[in-house]
C-alpha cells in the first residue's frame, strides 16, 4: 500500500445488499453474494477505491469477506470496510438513519458483528413497532462491537429546504436539535445524494460560518447493483461521488471526514501542473534509503536528538548557516556517514522550530 497521499480517492460508503430485504423487499433481491460480480463491475467501471455495504440494521460477514477479496486483486478497489445503516429513534417518534462505518483492523471483532446483530443485542434491542433502536441501545451495540467507528447522518434534502423534511433525514429532528448536533460535532459527516444539493449546502455553511463543523459526503444508496450507482435503470438524478484526501484506510477515512478540506466532489486536491519532488535518495552507511515525499507539507517527526535537523541540513546544504560548532559536528558526521547526491539547496525551504516560535511570538504580541 502507498505511504504517501498523492491524489484523492473515490469512495461510496452506502450500498445495500439482499440483507436489507426486511425494509427494502424485492428491490434488493438480486443483490446476493453469488451476484457480487455485478456490483464489482459497477464499482470498477466507476473507479471506486473505497466502499462499504451498509445494510439496514444488520451485517453479513460472508458478503463483506467476499467483497473484501477485491483488495488483493489488480483493480481500483483498495479498501472494503464493514458497515451498517442503523435506524435510530433519536427522539420520540423520530427515526433517523445513521450510516456507521467500522475499522477493519481486528478481523475477529468484525466477524462478531454478525452475531451481535443477528442473534445478540442487535436482535433483542430492536423495536419492531418502530423498526429502529433507541439511542441508548444504539450506543450499547456500538460498545459491544468494540471497534472504532465513524457516524454519517443521512440527509437526502438540502439543509435549507423549505419543504417537509424527508423521513429518516437528520433534519426531521427539527432545526433546533440539528443545530445543536452540528455544534456538538455529534456526527462525523452528513450524507446527501443529489449534486444540486451541494450548492445550497455550501452556501448554508458559508452563511452560518460553520464550514469546520459540518462535513458533507455523497453516497449512492444503491439498491440494485445492476444499475450501480443508481437504483432504477433510468433514474434521473445528478449524482457525483465523493473524493477524500487520504490513504485508503479506515484511519485515513476517519481523518478525512472530520476535516472539510479533505472532502471534494472533484479530485482537485492537487494542481496537476505543479512541480514537486516525488522522493529523496539518501545513502547512509552504505545503505540507500528512498524517502517518498508528499505533494503537500512534509513533516519529520522524532524524539530529541535523533537527527531531524541534521537530515534537513544535509539535503539542503543549510548546515553551513548554523552555529560554527554545530556546523562542524554536522559536517563531520555527514562526511563520514551520509552521501547526498545533488543537494537540493534552495529548492527546499524549511523552518526550524525556533523560527516558528519566534514568528508566532511576534504575531501574538505585535
Amino acid at each position: 500500500m502507498d505511504k504517501i497521499v498523492d491524489r484523492g480517492i473515490k469512495i461510496d460508503l452506502h450500498i445495500h445488499s439482499e440483507f436489507s430485504k426486511n425494509k427494502d423487499g424485492a428491490k434488493v433481491a438480486d443483490n446476493t453474494v453469488d451476484n457480487l460480480p455485478t456490483l464489482i463491475k459497477g464499482l470498477t467501471e466507476n473507479g471506486i477505491e473505497m466502499c462499504a455495504v451498509t445494510d439496514h440494521d444488520t451485517f453479513n460477514y460472508e458478503m463483506y469477506f467476499e467483497l473484501k477479496k477485491e483488495e488483493m486483486k489488480d483493480n481500483c478497489i483498495k479498501k472494503v470496510l464493514p458497515g451498517i445503516e442503523f435506524s435510530v429513534e433519536f427522539i420520540d417518534n423520530k427515526v433517523i438513519h445513521i450510516v456507521t462505518i467500522f475499522s477493519d483492523r481486528d478481523e475477529e471483532k468484525v466477524k462478531n458483528i454478525e452475531q451481535i446483530m443477528v442473534s445478540g443485542k442487535g436482535l433483542t434491542c430492536y423495536k419492531k413497532t418502530k423498526s429502529a433502536y433507541t439511542k441508548a441501545d444504539f450506543f450499547e451495540i456500538l460498545s459491544e462491537i468494540d471497534l472504532d467507528f465513524i457516524m454519517i447522518a443521512h440527509q437526502k434534502k438540502t439543509i435549507t429546504s423549505q419543504h417537509k423534511a424527508h423521513a429518516n433525514d437528520v433534519m426531521s429532528l427539527g432545526e433546533s436539535l440539528f443545530n445543536e448536533l452540528v455544534f456538538m460535532d455529534y456526527f462525523d459527516a452528513y450524507e446527501f445524494k443529489n449534486k444540486k444539493n451541494e450548492i445550497y449546502n455550501k452556501a448554508y455553511l458559508v452563511e452560518n460560518n460553520i464550514e469546520d463543523k459540518l462535513r458533507f459526503i455523497t453516497g449512492s444508496d444503491c439498491h440494485r447493483w445492476l444499475f450501480y450507482p443508481y437504483t432504477e435503470e433510468n433514474e434521473k438524478i445528478d449524482f457525483k461521488f465523493t473524493y477524500i484526501k487520504s490513504l485508503p484506510t479506515f484511519k485515513g477515512l476517519a481523518m478525512a471526514v472530520t476535516d472539510h478540506h479533505r472532502i471534494e466532489l472533484e479530485n482537485s486536491f492537487y494542481n496537476p501542473n505543479e512541480k514537486y519532488m516525488e522522493e529523496i535518495l539518501v545513502d547512509i552507511e552504505g545503505i540507500q534509503h528512498t524517502i517518498s515525499l508528499s505533494k503537500g507539507i512534509n513533516v519529520i517527526i522524532g524524539d530529541n536528538s535523533v537527527g531531524k535537523s541534521l537530515f534537513l541540513n544535509a539535503i539542503t546544504n543549510d548546515y553551513k548557516k548554523i552555529d560554527r560548532r554545530l556546523h562542524a559536528g554536522y559536517e563531520k558526521y555527514i562526511r563520514k556517514n551520509v552521501t547526498v547526491q545533488n543537494p537540493l539547496g534552495e529548492l527546499i525551504n524549511f523552518c526550524t522550530k525556533q523560527r516558528i516560535f519566534k514568528t508566532c511570538f511576534a504575531i501574538l504580541f505585535r
